[in-house]
């Protein structure tokens, strides 16, 4: 039974691939009506010129720092996590290690 709906579904399939070749080749053969010319478009019409023109603003003034100001602060190093599949076998510390530097840490 079920090799017959087998052929019956792949004679279906294949019916319906024959029928979509013949419409297609049927609409590529068929005579096209010509089509109508398609009118210009119309320019836009062009925005009057302003009435009064702005002058040009002024450049801002270069900001100057005191030279007794306290310089710029540094960028903070990149965190890195203490475990994870980051750490190298030289990073790996034993729980001992570890809680001696967080409890130095105050943290």
């Amino acid at each position: 039974m079920g090799f017959v709906l087998g052929v019956l579904a792949i004679g279906l399939l294949w019916l319906i691939c024959v029928i979509g070749v013949v419409v297609g080749a049927v609409w590529l053969v068929a005579p096209k009506r010509p089509k109508a010319p398609t009118p210009p478009r119309p320019k836009p019409a062009l925005k009057p010129a302003p009435a009064v023109i702005a002058p040009p603003r002024p450049e801002p003034a270069p900001k100057t720092v005191p030279a007794s100001s306290t310089p710029a602060p540094q960028a903070a190093p990149m965190y890195v996590p203490r475990w994870g599949p980051h750490r190298r076998a030289w990073e790996v510390r034993s729980k001992a290690q570890w809680q001696a530097e967080f409890d130095q840490d105050g943290e």
